[in-house]
């Protein structure tokens, strides 16, 4: 939304919502989607003079906030991302990490595309940085990884929904450095606090229940901090303490 925002022209900003930015089809899911409409050497040109940013999660905060937003509520109340789980958050874990492995390894039959990519949004490392084509109506996993060509390139802001004080000063902190007016700075600021998705999890009393089913089951903790080992490392999170102390995490990994 913020940087929707930004490349409004004025007098399409919309200061009422700030939720009903829209890109008008001027985003792009993948850079190589990017580059097929606009050509390889346009592509380079703008690897050369635009920034990247990218907002990242604690590893166990998004996992929990995913599982309760997709599995646990469900889509509109309706469609659930379990893993055929039933709501089972050990059983969900398990075959998460299972299929994390078989996709590494080649061994996966995927999803149909709109499943599979609500899957690898939310809950594959982010550090994969995965992405899905269709390709003669076969779902085709493309496991380069975009992400660790261009990692260099990138500012990367950390999210956290229970400190919005710290996310909006990074951001403000980052456009700072475009000449963005300080109105403007001023008003993302306050909206940053004020707008909640329509699935926040954060305030939610059975996502307080599940995030101490997770904590109190060190085993478990242990098979999550192993998933998404590199993005603790990659993006400087603190392993939970259950973690580090387990010789069995410290082994895997």
């Amino acid at each position: 939304m913020i940087f929707c925002y930004l490349n409004k022209n004025k007098n399409k900003k919309n200061q009422i919502d700030f939720t009903l930015c829209k890109m008008d089809g001027k985003n792009y899911d993948t850079l190589e989607n990017f580059e097929k409409i606009y050509g390889i050497k346009k592509f380079n040109q703008i690897l050369k003079e635009f920034n990247f940013v990218r907002f990242v999660r604690n590893p166990i905060d998004r996992l929990i906030s995913g599982y309760m937003h997709l599995c646990y509520y469900g889509v509109n109340n309706k469609n659930h991302y379990c893993f055929e789980c039933d709501k089972n958050l050990t059983c969900f874990v398990t075959v998460l990490e299972k299929r994390l492995w078989q996709i590494l390894n080649n061994e996966i039959t995927l999803y149909n595309k709109d499943n599979e990519i609500t899957y690898s949004y939310h809950f594959y490392p982010q550090t994969w940085y995965v992405f899905y084509l269709i390709l003669k109506k076969i779902y085709k996993l493309f496991r380069h990884c975009e992400y660790y060509k261009l990692h260099n390139m990138f500012t990367y802001i950390k999210y956290n929904s229970s400190d919005k004080d710290s996310f909006s000063n990074s951001i403000v902190k980052l456009l700072k450095n475009f000449n963005i007016s300080n109105n403007t700075l001023n008003f993302i600021y306050k909206k940053i606090y004020n707008v909640k998705t329509n699935h926040e999890t954060l305030s939610k009393n059975e996502t307080t229940t599940y995030k101490n089913i997770l904590y109190n089951n060190s085993l478990l903790l242990q098979k999550v901090c192993s998933i998404y080992y590199y993005d603790f490392i990659k993006f400087d999170f603190e392993f939970p303490k259950e973690c580090i102390n387990s010789t069995n995490f410290l082994e895997i990994n």
